[in-house]
């Protein structure tokens, strides 16, 4: 199912995400300052976000389902500067988003909310999405090679996104069973696919 190299980068990954979680203060099963336990996304109620940008408060984090950027920030033990935008501190984080708080041109600070990258997805149990992922993140995903992960790509830039895993047989030569089993690493179209 995984190809060798996917096999090790998972494998690397995965051990460095222990380590982390060993080493982090804390205790061994806990996110750092006092944030939900860490925990796969198959755990129900239960959604992986990941918090960058301050060294002392970076981290992936177990949150209720239905948790806003506030929430994450609070769980980081970061507060999120005068001026910054409400109405992103209020919106819902789904599984796999992070944020990053960024200045702009103009030195006022503002949250920048994006996914986290593919290789730290799939180690949480996250689905990746077709429709955003680069290539080298595409070929990790179990059941793409190189040679799908280029015609995703090109139908992406000829066709526009995916609007489901079921656009792949029309595409590449992948079958019925394999694009089944992709469902439980990626996902195409509005809904993210089933942990």
């Amino acid at each position: 199912m995984f190809r060798e190299d996917q096999m090790k980068g998972v494998a690397l990954l995965f051990a460095l995400s222990l380590a982390w979680v060993a080493l982090s203060p804390g205790g061994t099963a806990e996110c750092r300052h006092g944030a939900a336990s860490v925990s796969t996304a198959g755990e129900t109620g239960v959604i992986i976000a990941a918090f960058r940008g301050d060294e002392d408060r970076e981290g992936v984090y177990g949150l209720p389902e239905g948790s806003a950027v506030r929430d994450l920030l609070r769980a980081a033990g970061w507060q999120a500067p005068a001026g910054t935008d409400g109405t992103v501190l209020e919106r819902t984080l789904r599984g796999g988003d992070r944020v990053t708080p960024l200045k702009g041109r103009d030195g006022r600070p503002f949250l920048f909310v994006d996914a986290m990258p593919a290789a730290a997805n799939l180690v949480f149990g996250l689905p990746v999405d077709l429709n955003e992922a680069s290539y080298d993140d595409l070929t990790r995903i179990p059941g793409i090679g190189e040679k799908t992960a280029e015609a995703i790509l090109r139908h992406r830039e000829t066709a526009g996104p995916l609007k489901s895993l079921e656009d792949l047989k029309e595409i590449t030569t992948l079958g019925d069973r394999k694009i089944s089993e992709m469902g439980k690493y990626a996902f195409a179209g509005p809904e993210r696919a089933a942990p």
